[in-house]
């Protein structure tokens, strides 16, 4: 996984692109018997856990004006929302 970060963080850096690292998440509803009312936004725990993965993998080398986004709903859905006006976009999970 670094060397994939490694490799398109150098390419936005050699073309002026922006990175933005959005992290998804989907409240199912249906999970269990018991039904929760959904969470609001904001979710300072989510914005953390962003930033702790980007800083374990990029460390003191974040670019400048990297963009983290925490976004509410299906991944496929916010994905090709989000990623609307990209030149690139690489996909990866939290294992």
């Amino acid at each position: 996984a670094e060397e994939v970060v490694d490799r398109y963080t150098s390419l936005a850096d050699q073309f002026g692109a922006r990175i933005e690292a959005l992290m998804v998440w989907e409240f199912v509803a249906t999970y269990g018997w018991a039904a929760l009312p959904p969470l609001s936004p904001p979710h300072p725990e989510l914005d953390e856990r962003l930033d702790k993965l980007v800083t374990e993998v990029l460390g003191a080398d974040r670019p400048e004006g990297m963009i983290l986004r925490v976004v509410e709903g299906s991944a496929a859905g916010c994905i090709v929302a989000e990623s609307k006006d990209a030149q690139l976009v690489v996909v990866g999970t939290e294992d």
